[in-house]
This record gives structure tokens, sequence and C-alpha cells, in this order.
């Protein structure tokens, strides 16, 4: 179980942070191209800390056609399917 919190910090003229707030549902809407890579990291960073790879789409299908693939090569050569 996890929570993303959203915190607002001001940089003052020494570098010295400043808390202003905390959020507790930070907006993941992406207004501007800097906003869109700024919260896709994020995502993909809060992902990996929980231990879940972000779905890669590309390679699951590439995976699943070497897998039929096999499959049909098993099966040409008198093989039984494997069951999952």
């Amino acid at each position: 179980c996890f929570e993303l919190l959203g915190f607002d910090v001001l940089i003052d003229e020494c570098l010295k942070p400043w808390l202003l707030e905390v959020n507790l549902s930070p907006s993941l809407g992406a207004d501007t191209p800097l906003d869109l890579k700024v919260k896709s990291c994020l995502l993909a960073d809060l992902l990996t800390l929980v231990a879940l790879a972000p779905h890669d789409r590309a390679a699951a299908r590439a995976k699943e056609r070497t897998l039929r693939a096999a499959a049909i090569e098993r099966l040409s050569r008198g093989e039984l399917p494997i069951s999952p």
C-alpha cells in the first residue's frame, strides 16, 4: 500500500527550501510538455519504488509473438501443447 503526496516547496535566494503545503491528492494532469515529462518520470519512479514495472506494450507484444512462435514450433514437431 502506498500514497502519493504533493509537496509545494519554495526555494529562496540562499537556496533554503521552505515547505508551503502538502497535498494529499496532487494533480497528475499535464498542461504543458514540461508538466508531462516531470509527471511521467514521477509515476515511473513511483511504480519502480513499489516494485511494479511500468507496462511496455511493445515488449509485451514481442514476448507474446515469441511464445506463440515457440508453441507453433512445438505443435509442428508433434508435441503436446503446454498448459499455462
